[in-house]
């Protein structure tokens, strides 16, 4: 007797339920998820999900929004540092 954990991963709990497609989805999230993600400030691998899509650098405190379940860095989370820059932008001109 042969075991399917090799083939299907962490989703082998799941069993023959909810289909091939989805649990193949599953699957693909659950080892996304577990890749390490660097900081977008500081650059170390020490971010951890807070909840849902939100992530916190246990190493220089900075939060940011990523994706539901991967901390990656959206380029349309603006930090507060390029804020303060693009307003003294405008007040120059």
């Amino acid at each position: 007797m042969s075991s399917s954990a090799k083939k299907v991963g962490s989703v082998a709990r799941y069993g023959p339920r909810y289909g091939v497609r989805i649990r193949s989805r599953i699957l693909e999230i659950e080892r996304e998820a577990a890749k390490g993600v660097p900081c977008p400030r500081c650059g170390i691998v020490a971010v951890k999900r807070v909840s849902t899509s939100i992530y916190s650098c246990s190493h220089c405190g900075y939060k940011y929004a990523g994706r539901a379940y991967v901390g990656q860095f959206r380029k349309t989370v603006v930090s507060k540092e390029m804020t303060e820059e693009e307003s003294e932008e405008k007040e120059d001109k």
